[in-house]
């Protein structure tokens, strides 16, 4: 029977050497001969002699499905991940989804700076900010709706809508805990396991400098995939406000 994860961490942690001979107690087979197991055992034999400062270090062929899980554990984030902060939502972004992939929406209530007409009337009552992944390209990207309500009720659309900022890659949505000042654009790649700082206006004129930014924060945890793994989305987790 192969080590408790509980067990293998406590010994990981503690440098053990009996470490390399607990590799030879499995539970299933790791088929190393596989290119990407392969690429995977490298990955971590030289991570451990890095960490550990240990040199000579040689992967068996054979590692248990559980030392594997623990030992990516304690090599990667460990108890180090980030926990979720308060207010944590996840959320599904399906670019194929009939909304077009936009699927969070920041902010959905009465416009800040109302568009007007000819008179000096206002012609948008109604606005919607929204983001999300448009399409294969996996971008997040965003667009703003207004609802105009003089002379009857019409849509109008903003591309903009909003900015964004990758911060790079962090242990979880709590490790993204600031505001950028630089950096802000309105498309960006999607990346997992990397976190962003999305701002935007309660208006669908993004571009009133008069008016205030408001923030949210987000975190990649992993790709949608279809039936036939196909990359259709990402998984996300988001904080707003922020």
């Amino acid at each position: 029977m192969g080590l408790a994860v509980g067990e293998l961490r406590r010994r990981l942690q503690g440098h053990a050497l009996e470490m390399l001979v607990e590799m030879e107690l499995v539970v299933e087979e790791f088929p190393v001969d596989e290119p990407m197991n392969k690429v995977i055992l490298k990955r971590m034999e030289d991570q451990f002699k890095e960490a550990h400062n240990w040199k000579g270090i040689k992967m068996r062929n054979r590692v248990s499905g559980i030392l594997l899980i623990g030992f990516l554990g304690v090599i990667g984030c460990g108890s180090n991940q980030a926990a979720d902060p308060e207010g944590t939502v996840d959320l599904t972004i399906n670019y194929m989804s009939a909304s077009t992939g936009m699927t969070l929406v920041l902010w959905n209530g009465t416009d800040e700076d109302p568009l007007k007409d000819s008179s000096g009337g206002p012609l948008v009552s109604y606005s919607q900010v929204q983001m999300g992944i448009r399409d294969t390209s996996m971008n997040f990207s965003f667009q703003a709706i207004g609802w105009m309500y003089k002379g009857g009720v019409a849509e109008t659309n903003d591309p903009t809508g909003g900015e964004i900022v990758d911060v790079g890659e962090v242990g979880g949505l709590g490790d993204v805990v600031e505001k950028p000042t630089l950096g802000w654009i309105s498309l960006c790649a999607v990346e997992v396991r990397h976190g962003y700082v999305a701002r935007f206006r309660h208006s669908i004129n993004y571009g009133d400098t008069s008016l205030p930014y408001f923030y949210a924060r987000l975190y990649v945890t992993g790709w949608l995939l279809d039936t036939s793994d196909g990359m259709i989305g990402a998984k996300v987790k988001y904080q707003l406000p922020f």
